[in-house]
């Protein structure tokens, strides 16, 4: 177990974090309540316990200042029935972060009415893999945000990228170096009306498995979810574009040089930013100096995102790192109108 910085409504000390199925949620050692973030409680207990089906209930009592507290130091929570019925057991919801406390008889309550996975105390071996991954390569993990339907236009271009890599490794190496020079794009070619296809071709091309892999990690991460939202069509229009404005960011940058630019980099980059809009409060899991966190998606992707600027003003080689913030820009914008879009709707 490990403690957090959260605390228990009941004022009984720090909550632990324990695993419960795929997900892991926040656990008070004493009173045995339990903190679900955003997902985690339909994770745990089914797709029906989802709070805001609950608010609907004409008994729903928002805070008072003798309400617990949010474990997060949010304030006072929401009073929610479980089901729209007289003497439904309540739970209680923070209206900020949309985290919501169960105590241990209303936990057991909800439990014995639906299917669940256990709550377990200590160390799994699922979670040691993740926490080794994690502490290595820096990567993320969602704690939960499920899509409503299958991502084909990611899982296709994931592929393919795969496919591409592979079938040029397979060529003998001149080869594969000329197909390579022909993909990606080169600045002093571009700028003399030669190889006008490659800021989109660029995206297939990368340096190695690590490249690969790590931009697919990102891609199938983020962007399942953004696709989720945008649908297929506007989805895939903001990969394209962002590859475009990403490559002329980097031919802006590099100056009439011959090195190529290659990989996903720069589309990934756009569901990243799209992402942070439309999905802010997500949590991710993190590892940080050793310390396991669960931080809001905003926040991550916002230290990332200036970690490529300051990778670009400090000159770091071998990075697109123009690239990567063209791309972000592109995912900006383009949750951003869509989200205005919503509101647009709802209001006429």
């Amino acid at each position: 177990m490990n403690a957090t910085s959260r605390v228990c409504p009941q004022g009984h000390g720090a909550l632990t974090v324990v695993p419960a199925g795929s997900v892991e949620v926040d656990r008070c050692p004493h009173c045995e309540g339990v903190f679900f973030d955003p997902g985690e409680l339909a994770a745990t207990l089914g797709a029906d316990a989802n709070p805001e089906v609950w608010g609907r209930d004409p008994s729903v009592r928002p805070p008072d200042p003798y309400a617990p507290c949010c474990p997060v130091g949010h304030g006072p929570m929401w009073r929610l029935p479980t089901e729209p019925a007289p003497g439904a057991p309540l739970v209680h919801a923070c209206g900020d972060c949309r985290g919501v406390w169960i105590d241990s008889a209303t936990l057991q309550a909800l439990r014995a009415r639906a299917p669940t996975v256990p709550m377990k105390e200590g160390i799994t071996a699922s979670t040691v893999g993740r926490y080794v991954m994690q502490l290595v390569s820096l990567m993320p993990v969602e704690v939960s945000n499920p899509v409503h339907r299958r991502p084909w236009a990611t899982w296709s271009l994931a592929a393919s990228m795969v496919a591409v890599y592979a079938a040029l490794h397979l060529l003998p190496d001149a080869a594969r170096l000329r197909w390579e020079a022909m993909l990606v794009v080169n600045p002093s070619e571009l700028r003399h009306g030669f190889g006008l296809l490659t800021p989109i071709t660029y995206a297939w091309i990368h340096a190695g498995v690590v490249h690969l892999l790590s931009n697919l990690y990102f891609f199938v991460v983020f962007g399942a979810n953004v696709e989720d939202r945008f649908g297929r069509a506007r989805y895939l229009a903001m990969l394209g574009g962002a590859a475009l404005l990403g490559a002329l960011f980097e031919v802006a940058s590099l100056g009439d040089v011959p090195p190529g630019v290659g990989g996903a980099s720069g589309a990934v980059a756009s569901a990243l930013g799209a992402y942070m809009v439309l999905f802010p409060k997500t949590k991710l899991h993190v590892v940080v100096a050793f310390v396991p966190l669960k931080v809001p998606a905003a926040l991550y992707l916002l230290f990332w995102a200036a970690l490529q600027v300051f990778g670009y003003l400090r000159h770091s080689p071998g990075i697109a790192w123009l690239a990567h913030v063209g791309g972000f820009l592109v995912g900006l914008a383009a949750a951003g109108i869509s989200r205005f879009e919503s509101r647009a709707r709802v209001a006429s």
